[in-house]
């Protein structure tokens, strides 16, 4: 994701940030055609796409904001706790498969909701987070399915990180991951690292939103890819 910024002031001087809509921006091919995944498998190395679809997000300001007079996260003021301000949240309550890219989805909250496209990260407390739904939709192997291959992923993404200095490029990595009908060795090999970091990932997922206070009823895959919790 690029776009990122300079703000300076008398509280913050030369303070790098990014504004939330650069990431949608960011999104906009990956979530109109799918992103290519490398997969390996007895016959070789076969291409699935997964395409982003909103599953949850929290904004929380330092400060109350209001992008416009008509803005709904006006009052936000009034959900003020040690997290921040609560300005917006959304919970995908439909089957996220069945739900629209992840860029559309943002577009349509945003008419209610200006600040999803002019929050910059530094009006953000570290509370704020994403979730981002990657439905499998094709092989590009002449649309051969492939035992085992109807994985689909959740990533976690905070919102208000650290920028270092004269970097151009910021990549939101996950801090949190969850899993769902990821069976076999396709996706599991035993003689990699990769079953450890999933593991550590699905903790931090699991910790975070137990600290986030969400409520499992309004979060439909929060089941899906956490049952028993």
């Amino acid at each position: 994701m690029r776009s990122i910024c300079n703000q300076q002031d008398d509280e913050n001087p030369a303070e790098r940030y990014f504004v939330i809509s650069d990431l949608w921006k960011s999104l906009e091919e990956t979530s109109a055609y799918g992103v290519p995944t490398e997969v390996v498998v007895p016959r070789g190395i076969k291409i699935q796409y997964f395409v982003p679809l909103l599953s949850a997000i929290q904004l929380y300001t330092k400060k109350p904001f209001c992008a416009t007079s008509s803005d709904s996260g006006a009052h936000n003021e009034i959900h003020n706790n040690e997290q921040g301000y609560l300005y917006f949240e959304y919970f995908e309550t439909t089957p996220s498969e069945d739900g629209m890219p992840i860029v559309d989805k943002v577009r349509n909250l945003a008419t209610n909701f200006a600040g999803l496209e002019s929050l910059r990260s530094t009006e953000l407390s570290p509370a704020s987070w994403l979730a981002i739904y990657w439905h499998n939709i094709y092989w590009i192997d002449e649309y051969q399915q492939i035992e085992n291959s109807q994985a689909c992923f959740l990533t976690f993404h905070k919102l208000s990180p650290p920028l270092q200095d004269e970097l151009e490029v910021l990549s939101l990595r996950p801090f949190g991951l969850a899993t769902l009908k990821v069976n076999g060795a396709l996706w599991k090999n035993p003689e990699t690292g990769d079953g450890v970091l999933a593991a550590t990932l699905h903790d931090a997922a699991v910790t975070w939103l137990a600290e986030r206070g969400v409520d499992q009823a309004r979060y439909p895959d929060f089941i899906s890819f956490f049952p028993g919790r």
